[in-house]
């Protein structure tokens, strides 16, 4: 990688790999974690609190007898002290696609790609074949955490490249965090936190990526990157509607871009390069348009005007929206009520550490690198650092804004899981706080009783997803 210096180019540092026995020290962590929090579970007694997923367990069908329900509620399988919650909407949508209007509140992107698992792989393998999806989910879950503990440290190299950060144990301490984060069972079971929690990560180290490539005057293969990240994002929002939030890093981007061009600041570069942000963009877009394209050819293209659901004369017929306003009382202030206080207090911490996060990478910021391109000698490292920690906050604050006054506010402690940034910011303040050289000089709180609380509250909700009791 070049830096441009006075005319001349010296080479930027390149970022290390990991080493093996760093990757077999993060699997033997990730296995222990997993064990644990599998014991809990299916240690747990009885069939929970609602046995909601005992109508799952007749081999095949859909529903089980009224009079084998308790029968079946008392012999339930292991596995399905993992269905719970919303795991039970998506293997049912996955064994037999969008039945009630409702289920359009949960992405296709998880049931899909568990769908083209169990028709390639497993055919016949079982005969029930709800027990298979619910495995074959478990097996992704598990899977794409893995993956996405293994593939955080090389994101984070690629921002902290040859830095004293990743010279020091950041990227691995940065993963192991990521093992340990509170949404707990939620990635262990068929739900797609684990495979959005991926798909994320790539789609953000390939946009990193794209900026680094940057300093290279590699603009066609930055481009690339680029467009492919917008790609990775789209499919993320297939999984969860929340990766929509990722946008944020194009529009950052296509912003500045178009600020220069304004001001006379004009080369083909940017013109370049505001074109493939845009196009990103819609690349991400389309992972909510489709699906919403698909609800509205199946339901509002009856012919029968008196007969079409309310959302389809809306201005913006969006299926989505009209589902999680009417079944799910998702809206802005729809769940400040008294008796939600607790599920408020529950989600206060994550909430507190993804904006305290996002506050410590945008103080830290500087105008050297904005726009992703080579510009003058003030482009160093820690510039390029600091523009990274910037685009990574952004839509990380706006997810925290959004659990705060619009979601059901208890599920940003596994929404988390998938923005990196804050287990650097954590890293970063651990270090400080043992007397090392850190961007944060000082905490309300002490960021390692963070870690005891991460540790403390995945047990805890592993116990009560088990049990099938809130928080889910």
């Amino acid at each position: 990688m070049l830096r441009v210096n006075g005319g001349e180019k010296t080479p930027l540092p390149h970022s290390n790999s990991m080493q093996w026995q760093d990757i077999r020290l993060l699997v033997v962590l990730f296995c222990i974690w997993k064990v644990l929090l599998f014991s809990i579970i299916v240690l747990a007694p009885g069939p929970g609190y609602d046995t909601s997923s005992t109508l799952l367990v007749d081999a095949g069908s859909s529903v089980v007898p009224a009079k084998q329900t308790q029968q079946a509620a008392t012999s339930v399988p292991l596995v399905w002290k993992i269905v719970r919650w919303d795991a039970i909407y998506f293997t049912q949508i996955t064994r037999r696609g969008y039945v009630f209007e409702q289920e359009w509140a949960f992405g296709p992107g998880f049931p899909t790609v568990v769908g083209w698992l169990q028709r390639g792989l497993f055919t016949d393998w079982f005969r029930d074949k709800i027990f298979e999806t619910a495995i074959l989910g478990v097996a992704l879950s598990n899977l794409c955490h893995l993956l996405s503990v293994l593939l955080l440290p090389t994101l984070t190299m690629t921002v902290f490249s040859k830095s004293p950060q990743s010279g020091s144990s950041l990227p691995k301490a940065v993963a192991a965090l990521h093992i340990i984060n509170p949404a707990g069972g939620f990635l262990l079971s068929p739900c797609p936190e684990a495979l959005f929690s991926f798909l994320n990560f790539l789609g953000f180290h390939l946009y990193l990526k794209a900026l680094r490539i940057q300093y290279q005057k590699r603009a066609i293969s930055a481009e690339i990157h680029c467009l492919a990240a917008g790609a990775v994002f789209g499919l993320a929002t297939t999984v969860r509607s929340n990766g929509l939030l990722s946008g944020a890093l194009f529009l950052y981007d296509a912003t500045l871009t178009a600020r220069h061009l304004l001001s006379g600041d004009l080369s083909v570069e940017r013109f370049r390069r505001l074109i493939v942000v845009g196009v990103g963009g819609c690349l991400i877009a389309l992972g909510v348009i489709l699906p919403q394209f698909r609800a509205y050819a199946r339901y509002c293209n009856l012919g029968l005007p008196d007969e079409l659901r309310p959302w389809c004369n809306e201005y913006v017929p969006s299926i989505y929206a009209w589902v999680q306003r009417h079944y799910w009382n998702v809206g802005l202030f729809r769940y400040w009520t008294v008796s939600n206080i607790p599920l408020f207090l529950l989600a206060a911490p994550t909430i507190f550490i993804l904006n305290k996060s996002a506050i410590w990478a945008w103080k830290h910021d500087s105008d050297a690198l904005q726009d992703g391109t080579i510009r003058t000698a003030r482009s160093t490292e820690s510039d390029f650092q600091q523009g990274c920690l910037r685009r990574l906050a952004t839509p990380q604050a706006m997810l925290a804004l959004l659990a705060l006054l619009s979601y059901h506010v208890q599920i940003i402690t596994r929404l988390s899981s998938a923005y990196p940034l804050w287990y650097i910011w954590l890293y970063s303040s651990i270090r400080a706080g043992a007397g090392h050289k850190g961007r944060v000089k000082s905490h309300p709180i002490d960021p390692q009783t963070v870690v005891r609380w991460m540790v403390l509250y995945a047990v805890v909700q592993a116990t009560l997803y088990a049990s099938f009791l809130p928080p889910a």
